[in-house]
C-alpha cells in the first residue's frame, strides 16, 4: 500500500506524526504508524533530514539512541507544526 504513495505525502505524514508526538519518535514506531518499510523510512530521513553532503530540507534530525534511532524536529521543523500540537 505504501508503494502507491507520493514521497510528498508520506513526507507531509511523517512531519504530522512528529508533531502529534511531541516532536521526538523511535523510527520504528513512525515506520509502524505509516506503513513503511525501513528503507522508505530512511530516504525521507535523507529528504527532510540535514545532512552536510546530501542536503536535505533541515526539518527532522535523526539521534542514536543506544541500538534504537530516534526522529527529532528541528527548530525549522517545529515551526510547521500547528500551534495546537506543539503545546502536547
Amino acid at each position: 500500500m505504501s508503494e502507491s504513495r507520493e514521497p510528498e505525502d508520506l513526507a507531509v505524514a511523517l512531519l504530522q506524526l512528529l508533531c502529534r508526538h511531541g516532536g521526538t519518535l523511535s523510527a520504528t514506531v513512525a515506520a509502524d504508524h505509516l506503513k513503511l518499510r525501513r528503507s522508505q523510512l530512511e530516504r525521507l530521513i535523507l529528504l527532510l533530514g540535514e545532512d552536510p553532503y546530501l542536503g536535505g530540507l533541515g526539518y527532522l534530525a535523526p539521534e542514536e539512541d543506544g541500538l534504537r534511532l530516534r526522529l527529532r524536529l528541528t527548530e525549522k521543523g517545529k515551526a510547521l507544526c500547528p500551534q495546537d500540537s506543539q503545546s502536547e
